[in-house]
């Protein structure tokens, strides 16, 4: 199990709220990531508006990856990455 696997485990298991930023690209997770936040959130909502995008299935599932990675190498909290259960319906 990897390092950010344990550390958003005991996230969850400690008392109290989890402060979690949404990801816009490397440089804003490495601020957000430097001012307190305890993970960071990578959504199938923001990754099109970092793109400049449509919210409409213009990515592919490779650019919403790509995009993962490229955070969750800028920073050491855990990455929480939600991809819209749409991609399947357009196999």
């Amino acid at each position: 199990m990897g390092c950010s696997v344990k550390r958003l485990r005991q996230l969850f298991l400690r008392p109290g709220s989890i402060k979690c930023a949404g990801a816009h690209d490397a440089a804003s997770v490495r601020v957000e990531q430097d001012v307190g936040f305890d993970a960071i959130w990578s959504s199938s909502f923001g990754i099109p508006i970092a793109y400049c995008v449509p919210d409409e299935n213009v990515l592919s599932m490779k650019d919403f990856l790509d995009f993962t990675r490229s955070i969750s190498t800028a920073v050491f909290v855990p990455v929480i990455a939600e991809f819209s259960w749409i991609f399947h319906l357009y196999d």
